[in-house]
Parts: structure tokens; sequence; C-alpha cells
């Protein structure tokens, strides 16, 4: 395994990352590993085959539109 060392990281980018270590229950360096493991894995051929796959599944679906929704958000305030 090998070793990383990151500099010149914004504080509050620092923080935010303590902060989902927390929520997750993990320390800050594991969530940082979550983190780059799961970036790692992302590949732009493989996005856009689960987005295609996603618009077969879909297809013929009746979709809301957001402006709609917004809408309603809005005026039940």
């Amino acid at each position: 395994m090998g070793t990383v060392t990151i500099r010149n990281l914004d504080d509050d980018v620092i923080k935010e990352i303590g902060v989902q270590a927390a929520e997750n229950g993990v320390s800050r360096e594991e969530e940082l590993r979550r983190i780059i493991i799961r970036a790692a894995r992302v590949r732009s051929g493989d996005v856009w085959a689960r987005l295609a796959k996603h618009r077969e599944k879909t297809r013929g679906t009746q979709q809301t539109d957001s402006v709609e929704i917004i809408r309603e958000m809005r005026d039940s305030r």
C-alpha cells in the first residue's frame, strides 16, 4: 500500500471532511480514503453507460416539470 500527502487544502475543506467523517463514524483519514477510492473507480465511460441504462429504464415514464415542484415548495412557505 502506498502513502499520499496532499498539501495546500483549504481549511474549510478539511473541516467539512471532518464533519463527514464524524457523521459516518470514521476517522478523517478513513473518510478521505473512501472518497478517493470512489473517485478512482468512476470512469467517464462508466458514467455514460450508467446514464444510458437509467434512460432506458425510465423511458416512457411521465416526468414532473421541476418548475411545478419549485412553485409548490415556494407556495408552501
